[in-house]
């Protein structure tokens, strides 16, 4: 991942990090509130 003129990322051995990093968003994911709309309603006539 880039960050300030540089490239960062977890070693594919580094399973502390990797699991607390999944930790995290996992949280985050959970926490989120905003833009979820429900879908649209539709009404059908049944009496004719």
């Amino acid at each position: 991942m880039p960050y300030r003129n540089g490239w960062f990322w977890i070693d594919d051995r580094d399973y502390l990090s990797k699991r607390l990093f999944s930790f995290l968003m996992f949280v985050m994911t959970l926490s989120e509130t905003g833009g979820k709309d429900g879908a649209p309603v539709v009404t059908i006539s049944a009496g004719g």
